[in-house]
């Protein structure tokens, strides 16, 4: 099974809509509307109200294994990652301020396990909550941000 991110099974289900979009009918915007339930953030407050016979489809279960290499890290983490940087004033800093770096990658619960599977191959990281249905990895190491983070991203460049 080839190693990839629970967003294949968004993809696998955004497929299936297409197919119905080939030749659209009330039956098949009731399934459209089932698999909307299943994916990203589910159905707003308006659809629920007007399909109220909605059954959120099965989501496809894609299981991570391992990562191969760090391509399929860079291709993941290119839609997904933040760099952020701090500047702050600081008195144990003899120019009066300290700079703090971060890289994060945020993803949904169901991507947890992916998140982990990056943390073990890059060797660097902590993985915290970040909201009801979500987690970010960080990694704030200085020395593995220069030696590890800094050559995969200009791998992808």
């Amino acid at each position: 099974m080839k190693n990839i991110p629970q967003k294949a099974a968004e993809f696998k289900l955004f497929k299936q809509v297409i197919e119905l979009m080939q030749n659209l009918t009330t039956e098949g915007l009731q399934k459209i509307i089932n698999i909307k339930a299943s994916i990203n953030l589910g159905l707003s407050n308006e659809l629920k109200i007007n399909f109220i016979n909605t059954v959120p489809v099965q989501r496809p279960t894609i299981k991570t294994i391992n990562i191969p290499d760090f391509n399929l890290i860079s291709v993941f983490v290119s839609g997904e990652v933040n760099f952020v940087f701090y500047i702050f004033k600081s008195s144990s800093n003899k120019i009066g301020y300290q700079v703090k770096l971060r890289i994060s990658i945020t993803q949904h619960s169901r991507d947890k396990e992916l998140l982990d599977l990056i943390v073990k191959y890059l060797d660097t990281g902590i993985i915290n909550i970040h909201s009801e249905n979500s987690f970010v990895l960080k990694i704030t190491n200085f020395v593995d941000l220069t030696n590890k983070i800094i050559p995969l991203f200009e791998h992808m460049v």
